[in-house]
């Protein structure tokens, strides 16, 4: 709800609550009243507090995904054998299930058909980077006999 939505709410409660004429002669109908507006506010918070959460981690997830892809961005410099362990994301002493994990994980987040519904530039882009992990998982492949 929009901010003058619940300043009007709240005046509207305020207003009832000092008013000198009452539904009921008891004070319970005002009790009534300011617990309905008082759940309201509560749920409103938690409603905030949601989104707010919401943005803080698609904050994080989004600087995770940029830091990880900064890793290899560089499509202009040879992909050597540290290169490639670089790309993967992984350490020379890595064994091959954790290369292949690695080498599945990062096709994954950069596969050209998960943005296939963006524009030109991001599938082009996401063809250099599948293409590139691919080359890099040959080499350390290669590298390791596997």
């Amino acid at each position: 709800m929009s901010k003058l939505h619940s300043y009007m709410w709240f005046a509207i409660v305020v207003i009832y609550l000092l008013m000198p004429w009452d539904l009921h002669p008891s004070l319970l109908d005002d009790i009534l009243v300011f617990g309905v507006y008082l759940i309201y506010v509560v749920r409103h918070m938690n409603k905030l507090k949601a989104a707010q959460h919401a943005y803080r981690h698609a904050k994080k997830q989004d600087r995770t995904q940029t830091r990880s892809s900064e890793s290899f961005v560089d499509t202009d410099e040879p992909i050597t054998l540290q290169n490639a362990y670089r790309i993967l994301e992984v350490t020379p002493a890595a064994s091959r299930e954790e290369i292949r994990n690695s080498f599945r994980k990062r096709v994954a987040e950069n596969h050209p058909d998960k943005v296939s519904h963006l524009s030109q530039a991001l599938r082009e882009r996401a063809n250099e980077l599948t293409s590139r992990i691919n080359r890099a998982y040959n080499i350390v492949k290669k590298h390791k006999n596997m």
